[in-house]
């Protein structure tokens, strides 16, 4: 939470191979939620 889909890929992506890059577009963008909360963001604030 917190950051643009763009910044979290090009994150993790970075995180995982040490490769920095820039999006052109996102063409799919899948999230899940896993906790008590059954897959609904229902109780969980910002940080």
């Amino acid at each position: 939470m917190g950051e643009t889909a763009e910044d979290a890929v090009k994150r993790e992506v970075f995180e995982e191979t040490g490769a920095a890059y820039d999006i052109d577009r996102l063409a799919v963008i899948h999230e899940n939620f896993f906790n008590e909360n059954k897959g609904t963001l229902a109780g969980l604030e910002r940080v």
